[in-house]
């Protein structure tokens, strides 16, 4: 994922190349500050706890929904 992220392939990624959660939280990620995310901090960096359904998306909801009879029936 960090390789695809890293447009001038350079094995870091500046705040320029990421987008989204790891751009709002550069600067936490970053941890020896030089501006760059190193493969390190970026493995060392606080994982999405699947809770979301991924970038803009409520977190999932497993139960079923009644069918249209059940609901107006």
């Amino acid at each position: 994922m960090m390789a695809e992220m890293d447009t001038n392939k350079d094995g870091k990624l500046a705040e320029s190349e990421v987008k989204g959660p790891l751009k709002n939280d550069f600067s936490k990620i970053d941890t020896n500050a030089d501006g760059f995310i190193t493969e390190a901090e970026f493995n060392e960096a606080p994982k999405p706890n699947g809770e979301g359904g991924g970038e803009g998306r409520p977190p999932r909801n497993d139960k079923q929904l009644p069918t249209v009879a059940e609901a107006f029936g």
